[in-house]
């Protein structure tokens, strides 16, 4: 799965009231996006807490973007609710990394 992200912390340029992608079981085809630059991206996926999810990104033609995949936990009645990045948002060509929700970060939503 990839994921591009954006130099202002992760806004969406599509619109926030966007509903969550859901996630199939299994592997997922790998996705390739393209993002103009300084343009902002973000994906939204419903999980139910137990997936893997990875991604590779590589930005093209000597470009580089800032990064920061972060999980939220929805709050009452479907509002905002707590956020954590899981890595620290950086500037790169290339990313590389995962969410398992089944076993190392296990805890991140409780």
């Amino acid at each position: 799965l990839s994921q591009p992200g954006s130099s202002r912390d992760c806004l969406a340029a599509m619109p926030m009231a966007a509903a969550p992608l859901p996630l199939g079981d299994g592997d997922a085809p790998v996705e390739t996006i393209e993002v103009a630059a300084s343009s902002v991206w973000q994906r939204r996926y419903v999980l139910d807490g137990r997936e893997r999810v990875s991604w590779e990104v590589e930005v093209q033609d000597k470009l580089d973007i800032a990064f920061c995949p972060k999980i939220a936990r929805l709050g009452a009645e479907g509002a905002a609710g707590a956020s954590r990045e899981v890595t620290e948002r950086a500037r790169g060509e290339k990313f590389v990394g995962f969410l398992d929700l089944g076993g190392e970060h296990s805890d991140w939503l409780e």
